[in-house]
């Protein structure tokens, strides 16, 4: 495909993510994509052939941004419990700032898009391998570290999409707090305050 061909194509994804974002999958419209974009609809058509193609196109690009997400708190953490933490805190950040990602995480929680039902599988998948990565997660945990992963998505995700967007602080007091309450519950005993600390960084809790 011709460059200025990818980069119409890219920002089309952009546009419609942000739209979907905003109203919703099923309110949004191809004619709004196209107004914004400064595109004709018979134009959008070259690239896209339907409203759920163009989701397709976010479901699919999101990951890029998850992963070089996980990449960064690879590389800035060594412990298990760290990775954990910091995961979750980015992860949240990265739906605070991120609308291409927030797009995708609507489309999978409103289930208005086959392709998106299992979305946040990889999420888990990746907060699993972070932890069981890290140093020393075998003698860290209490529990199976296979379930961390599923858990740590799930507190972010469902403080995302039930606690009051106007209120982002408070979010992030919960995200924290429970974030503290899977890791107080899950680690060793000798291993808590290592945790709290992590909290503390991440969370300011």
């Amino acid at each position: 495909m011709p460059r200025y061909r990818k980069q119409t194509r890219s920002r089309l994804i952009q546009i419609a993510a942000r739209e979907f974002d905003r109203v919703g999958y099923p309110k949004a419209s191809l004619s709004a994509v196209c107004r914004q974009a400064g595109l004709t609809t018979g134009a959008l058509y070259h690239y896209f052939d339907s409203k759920s193609e163009l989701a397709g196109a976010i479901l699919d690009d999101h990951m890029e941004r998850i992963e070089t997400m996980s990449d960064e708190v690879r590389s800035t953490t060594r412990s298990s419990v760290e990775r954990l933490v910091y995961f979750m805190a980015a992860l949240s950040a990265l739906l605070t700032e991120d609308y291409l990602v927030r797009a995708a995480s609507r489309l999978a929680v409103d289930r208005t898009v086959a392709e998106s039902s299992d979305l946040f599988v990889p999420w888990a998948e990746i907060a699993t391998a972070l932890v069981n990565d890290g140093d020393m997660a075998e003698s860290t945990y209490s529990v199976d570290t296979e379930r961390l992963g599923s858990f740590a998505t799930s507190i972010v995700i469902g403080a995302w999409f039930v606690m009051d967007p106007i209120d982002p602080a408070a979010r992030e007091r919960l995200i924290g707090q429970m974030c503290a309450a899977l890791l107080i519950g899950a680690l060793r005993v000798e291993d808590r305050e290592h945790a709290r600390a992590a909290i503390e960084r991440a969370f300011g809790c």
